[in-house]
């Protein structure tokens, strides 16, 4: 048994938003997913612009900013396999709504930061609440999709990812230039507050109709982890990793490091970078069903690749424009991973192997940030290209492989 999506197109007396979602999502849960999405990326993102900022506010070099990108993956970290397992057994709202008051919590924190020891502390307990919305959110997504919407609607959630960078940047960039960096964090905690109103008030699907049959074991069975998981896993490290790189780190450092932008300017490019990653991860689900994963993997590596190597060449304004427009273009492929997990997973475990390989993906990206940040302060900007590079390469490798190897869906 599986919870199934409702169509919602023959009401005859429904109204004409309500038509819309259901063109749009294809179910009114996806829909709140989205928006939760976007509000778990805002409260992330909001940090971009204002890295200048919160160096020079508390006098650390990059390699220890690094810290603080790194302190939400650490969060995930610790509980993401419990928050795949709470997806297989609660109802979704009960997590995703806790998770949305932890990250507001945590923007409270971050706001009221003293020291850069507190801020981080502030950056752990938003880590933590994004565990509790990522995890159960996709894995309630790909429950209630099936066949090919499944991917449309893993695209249109993730592409609320997006939404919420677009958002962030903008709002927290001008906040901090007209007041200061603090702003920013409040912004973060008031839409966390209302996300957490509207999941507990729009959300009624109940737990999974598999969760009496499962238990709370950690068997590797049990927990959905398989060598094709970690396959999935390296080539979502690699991927998102990539993306991360270029995303938090490359954009906002060069435009505060090698260009000497305010911050309101650096929040100008990030969200018109995020607006057309957006629009493109929003449209990757008919994308990727009308030239196939294979094609649009190795067109979007190759543009990824591009992006990567323009680091190489001396910082211009044009440059920093045409880096950020090409990282947009390489959305496509991003909801991939998890898209990639449900197909080879038992409907009643999507949960528990979601929550695996994003814990075997955070485990490895935690180095991710101080690393980079080393590598700027040493080598420079082309280190990072040259490294990103290789990365991208390494992603289409194995993306190839694991789709060449590709297996019936887990269930039908």
């Amino acid at each position: 048994s599986r919870i199934k999506s409702v169509p919602l197109t023959h009401h005859c007396k429904e109204s004409v938003p309500t038509r819309r979602v259901a063109e749009m999502f294809g179910h009114p849960d996806v829909a709140v997913v989205f928006a939760v999405f976007t509000v778990m990326a805002f409260g992330s993102a909001v940090v971009g612009p204002i890295m200048g900022e919160l160096q020079s506010s508390f006098g650390v070099s990059l390699a220890v900013l690094g810290i603080l990108l790194s302190a939400p993956a650490i969060a995930r970290v610790v509980l993401t396999i419990p928050s795949g397992i709470m997806s297989d057994r609660l109802p979704p709202r009960v997590p995703l709504c806790g998770g949305t008051l932890l990250m507001a919590l945590g923007s409270i924190v971050c706001a009221i930061a003293p020291t850069f020891t507190v801020l981080v502390a502030g950056s752990l307990i938003g880590g933590l609440g994004s565990a509790l919305v990522f995890t159960p959110g996709m894995s309630h997504v790909l429950r209630i999709s099936q066949g090919q919407n499944r991917g449309h609607a893993t695209g249109r959630i993730m592409a609320g990812v997006q939404l919420g960078g677009l958002f962030a940047p903008a709002a927290a960039g001008f906040a901090a230039t007209l007041m200061n960096w603090r702003a920013a964090y409040v912004i973060a905690a008031i839409v966390g507050l209302i996300a957490s109103a509207l999941i507990w008030s729009q959300i009624k699907s109940p737990r999974p109709a598999s969760s009496l049959k499962t238990s709370w074991s950690w068997q590797p069975e049990a927990m959905g982890i398989s060598r094709t998981l970690f396959g999935i896993a390296a080539f979502a490290v690699l991927l998102w990793g990539g993306t991360f790189t270029i995303k938090r780190l490359v954009i906002p450092l060069y435009g505060s490091v090698a260009l000497d932008l305010d911050p309101a300017a650096i929040g100008i490019v990030m969200t018109v970078a995020a607006a057309t990653r957006t629009a493109t991860m929003f449209a990757s689900g008919p994308i990727l069903n009308a030239f196939g994963r294979h094609r649009v993997l190795m067109l979007t590596t190759a543009l990824s690749v591009t992006a990567a190597l323009l680091l190489l060449l001396p910082a211009t304004l044009w440059l920093y424009g045409a880096l950020a427009l090409l990282y947009a273009l390489g959305g496509i492929v991003t909801a991939l991973p998890p898209v990639l997990v449900a197909e080879r997973t038992p409907h009643e475990h999507v949960g528990r192997a979601m929550g695996s390989m994003q814990f075997m993906v955070d485990l490895l990206l935690l180095a991710f940030p101080p690393i980079v940040g080393l590598m700027i302060d040493t080598g420079g900007f082309p280190v990072v290209g040259i490294t990103s590079a290789m990365m991208f390469g390494g992603t289409l490798l194995i993306g190839l492989r694991l789709m060449g190897n590709h297996q019936a869906p887990a269930e039908t």
